[in-house]
């Protein structure tokens, strides 16, 4: 007959336990452990501390193996850090028993940003080294993750504007009535209190209307001057745009960074090189959506002979439906310095202006026929006469549309790009990050950094436990 198996709170050990046998063979706390001590943590710019004076401080690879076996845990609070080295078996294990502090550890990652992101670098250098990444095809994307203030507070420029409005009202009516007081009584009339308030006010507001002016933006938190007023499915809040590069094969991250930027028109020629930097070459091909899509950018990195694929928008590629006038369909000589349209007739050089947004100029060609011609109501819109824009960046496009056009490659760019939003949706749903907890953007970029840094090593430590089990 079996009985219940229950705890022996009184039970004394002969020999106490060994603290190797905490944690099996194939744990995550090993793995971290051996790949945080395989780092050259000067190289990377962790510089440690030493002081005559107070007691010993924590090491560096310590408070990183803390750090980084928490975001593989999803835990992320430096107090929630410092609570599991005092009671989960796995930091127990790791830290030997030591129990660094919160500010502890929240020293440490403020003080070494850049070597943490050197640290990510390293787990991008392990996977090729491992065979494990490939170089084949990589995908960039952006994902738009809440700051850690909210909306409340927040001012944007339209109610600078008014609040302006409104003291330079009051001001004019301070104003007035001292002009009255000096008509009708003698002596000198003080000027009121509260004239001086309303200056002091006025001065405010024209600082924080040209600090937006300055940064092109609309809005501002004054709690969290770094973060920017986001579109995300329909509503809007404060954030950052985080961005990822992935390998298509091994679902590793080879590049990340955030920026404040509230669309991703501006980060392709960054993250691809920053991929490129990290990994000592370019992919066979970098895969990119239609908020990719700015001509500088596309055409930079087809002068540096990077194979970058974007979904082309509807302005700059033709669609199923489109006219056959569109603009994609017109052929630029570049010996002849003409345009020919879809009909065969040329349109002549006319002029270069700036392009919509101001970034560079462009070759104006201009339609010499379209009184005689009998499809310009087709071509044209109203009476002038059509004209087709050059950019310096005319072949990258032209290359672009050339890998639109193949219906092949665009299925098998729908299906390729649906690995770098599986790891966004993982990170927001499974391991439910969805806003950033600490304040500002270098910050911001810092934990971003640590998610990626883990996310690799979750890959890497499926393969680190297989190849274990395997030489037990």
């Amino acid at each position: 007959m079996t009985r219940e198996m229950k705890p022996d709170y009184g039970q004394v050990y002969l020999l106490p336990p060994a603290l190797e046998d905490w944690v099996d063979k194939e744990h995550p706390a090993r793995f971290v452990r051996d790949f945080v001590d395989s780092l050259d943590l000067r190289g990377l710019g962790f510089r440690g501390r030493r002081s005559p004076d107070g007691r010993p401080s924590y090491s560096d690879d310590l408070v990183l193996k803390i750090w980084i076996f928490g975001y593989f845990n999803d835990i992320r609070s430096s107090r929630k850090l410092e609570r599991a080295c005092r009671e989960m078996m796995g930091f127990l294990w790791l830290t030997g028993l030591l129990t660094p502090d919160h500010n502890t550890l929240w020293r440490f990652f403020n003080r070494y940003a850049d070597a943490i992101q050197s640290v990510f670098v390293e787990t991008v250098t392990l996977a090729a080294e491992a065979g494990i990444l490939g170089m084949s095809v990589h995908a960039v994307d952006g994902t738009k993750i809440r700051s850690r203030c909210s909306k409340d507070g927040a001012i944007s420029k339209k109610q600078l504007l008014k609040a302006l409005t409104d003291e330079e009202k009051r001001i004019a009516e301070y104003m007035e009535d001292v002009a009255r007081a000096e008509e009708e009584e003698e002596g000198q009339y003080r000027l009121p209190d509260e004239l001086t308030d309303a200056e002091t006010r006025k001065k405010w507001i024209k600082e924080r209307l040209e600090k937006l002016r300055s940064e092109k933006t609309e809005s501002e938190q004054p709690t969290e001057p770094d973060a920017r007023k986001m579109k995300d499915k329909g509503s809007f809040h404060y954030g950052y745009n985080a961005q990822a590069v992935v390998d298509v094969d091994s679902g590793l991250i080879v590049a990340s960074d955030v920026s404040n930027d509230q669309n991703d028109a501006h980060q392709l020629g960054h993250m691809a090189r920053q991929a490129k930097q990290n990994l000592g070459s370019n992919a066979g091909e970098l895969l990119a959506d239609t908020g990719y899509a700015t001509l500088p950018e596309i055409g930079e990195l087809f002068e540096e002979g990077a194979n970058v694929t974007v979904d082309l928008p509807r302005r700059l590629m033709a669609r199923c439906g489109d006219s056959e006038f569109h603009a994609s369909h017109f052929s630029y000589h570049e010996d002849d310095d003409v345009v020919i349209c879809p009909e065969g007739k040329q349109l002549e050089f006319s002029c270069q202006k700036d392009e919509r947004h101001g970034r560079y100029q462009v070759r104006v060609y201009r339609c010499r026929h379209s009184k005689n011609c009998a499809r310009k109501s087709q071509c044209c819109k109203g009476k002038s006469a059509r004209t087709i824009e050059i950019s310096p960046h005319h072949k990258a496009l032209e290359a672009q549309r050339r890998k639109n056009q193949d219906p092949d490659r665009r299925r098998a760019f729908r299906q390729l790009r649906a690995r770098v939003e599986t790891l966004f949706g993982q990170t927001k749903a499974n391991r439910e990050f969805r806003r950033f907890s600490a304040w500002g953007l270098n910050n911001a970029r810092t934990q971003w950094t640590l998610m990626c840094t883990t996310e690799n090593l979750r890959k890497l430590h499926r393969v680190w436990a297989i190849q274990t089990a395997g030489t037990v």
